[in-house]
């Protein structure tokens, strides 16, 4: 019987992956003006997406050659890792998005907002783990509405494990803290490095497909394909059949 249901949060309640993707873009656009294009970064976004920043940027440094454009700007921002100058103009633009109150009013996904309520109305626990920053997490909760729609029981965020999706930690550290054991968890996930996470804490996993990982999702072979919805407005149905 699943006792408590843990949700990611970007890319699964919120549409923040694609705003991020965006600000990748406009970071490597002003590194290298003219040399890449949006969907050039958009493909190699869907490569990592879900991934920590420090990935994210090495595997975009590497892809699109970034290195000598970096390096010149290393010493003056003080960093000693090419990727952090990347991270660096990311974050600055993200947190632009961050701060636009009508942009994250928009980003909520009504359907996974919905098997929010619907779990809570069956009496389950629900969770929040995910790889953003704590302050971050909590802004996207706070401009987007979903703080005022839904209280979580627990909110894990980034900065409480030493160890990233794929890594298990965060899901084996919600399942605990929940007071639960990892086999009466399920994890709702958009990406396929979320779904290794909770698949390697033990715990089932939905898949929610999106435009940047369902290709991804579908091709993992881990993951029943009966568990990855492309269609949101199904996940409510799909959980309730694994609830008992």
């Amino acid at each position: 019987m699943i006792k408590a249901v843990i949700f990611d949060l970007d890319g699964t309640l919120v549409k923040t992956e694609g705003l991020k993707c965006l600000a990748y873009y406009q970071a490597v656009r002003a590194i290298a003006p003219g040399t890449v294009q949006p969907g050039e970064v958009e493909d190699a976004y869907r490569v990592v997406v879900g991934r920590s920043r420090q990935e994210v940027a090495a595997y975009m440094v590497d892809r699109f050659g970034l290195e000598p454009s970096l390096l010149a700007r290393m010493g003056e921002l003080g960093f000693e890792q090419v990727w952090q100058v990347l991270v660096s103009r990311f974050a600055e633009n993200y947190e632009c998005m961050l701060a636009d109150p009508e942009l994250m009013r928009d980003t909520l996904y009504p359907e996974v907002v919905g098997l929010l309520k619907f779990v809570a109305q069956k009496g389950r626990l629900t969770a929040l783990a995910s790889m953003s920053l704590d302050r971050q997490a909590r802004q996207v909760l706070a401009l987007s509405g979903l703080e005022q729609l839904h209280h979580f029981d627990l909110v894990l965020t980034r900065e409480q494990v030493s160890r990233p999706k794929p890594d298990p930690e965060i899901y084996l550290l919600a399942a605990s803290r929940l007071g639960q054991v990892p086999a009466e968890c399920l994890v709702i996930e958009d990406s396929t490095v979320g779904v290794q996470a909770g698949l390697a804490a033990g715990m089932r996993c939905v898949g929610l497909a999106t435009s940047l990982t369902g290709a991804s999702l579908h091709a993992f072979p881990g993951l029943p394909p009966e568990w990855i919805v492309d269609d949101p407005g199904r996940l409510v149905a799909l959980v309730e059949g694994l609830l008992d």
